[in-house]
């Protein structure tokens, strides 16, 4: 759905999560939200700094049942 949503800040905060270290990034579902997944917390803590012009941003951990959030 990113192609179809058409909406340039998904590609650039895709692409700042890239920059900022994550091995990729997705937009989940609709659009509600742009993820990247990092090797490690540092590494993720790091680049939420980064990404904080972008909006709210979260650093967690996956879970069984969902996921930790770890800093916000």
């Amino acid at each position: 759905l990113e192609t179809a949503a058409g909406i340039p800040e998904i590609r650039e905060i895709r692409a700042a999560l890239i920059r900022a270290g994550a091995r990729f990034s997705l937009m989940t579902g609709s659009g509600s939200a742009v993820f990247g997944w990092f090797e490690t917390k540092e590494k993720a803590d790091s680049a939420r700094e980064a990404l904080l012009p972008y909006g709210k941003v979260f650093v967690a951990d996956p879970e069984p049942e969902g996921v930790s959030i770890l800093s916000e």
